[in-house]
């Protein structure tokens, strides 16, 4: 059987240290994940490692534990993404200010992963987002992943 793949935005594992709404419900998932690990592959673009990377020694670390822990893999650089980016930035379906969101969906569909999470719904976890990265990808004919918050694809794996 072939693994699911899930690409995971950085706000889907800060999320396990930020004491938010959201901290019980990552936490589930990923106890799922690794309760169901020959399910699922699990990944992070660039852009994930860059910004976990400025974010403070102690957060480093505990993000460091959770790639080890759960064998989050690198998904690798790729001029792909970066051309699904600049066409998501040109068809607004985000801003300049969020273009590291837009790089996080890029990577993940140029990947073909089945599932984006992220606990961004303000800009990510919306149907305009949602909508235009299925049209612009099926007019690229590059794969359209589920962007999910963790909830969503908790309640998908039901």
């Amino acid at each position: 059987m072939k693994k699911q793949k899930i690409c995971f935005d950085t706000s889907a594992v800060c999320s396990l240290f930020d004491n938010s709404h959201n901290t019980p419900v990552v936490a589930r998932m990923f106890d799922y994940l690794d309760h169901n690990s020959e399910s699922f592959g699990l990944y992070a673009s660039p852009i994930f490692y860059n910004e976990v990377a400025v974010g403070s020694e102690q957060l480093v670390e505990k993000i460091d534990k959770i790639i080890k822990t759960y064998n989050i893999a690198p998904i690798p650089d790729s001029l792909s993404a970066i051309s699904l980016t600049e066409i998501y930035l040109q068809k607004q379906v985000l801003t300049e200010n969020h273009l590291g969101d837009l790089a996080h969906i890029a990577y993940a569909s140029v990947s073909s992963c089945d599932y984006f999470i992220t606990c961004d719904k303000k800009h990510i976890v919306r149907q305009k987002t949602i909508d235009l990265v299925q049209k612009i990808n099926t007019e690229q004919n590059i794969f359209v992943p589920k962007i999910v918050t963790p909830s969503n694809f908790m309640e998908i794996q039901k």
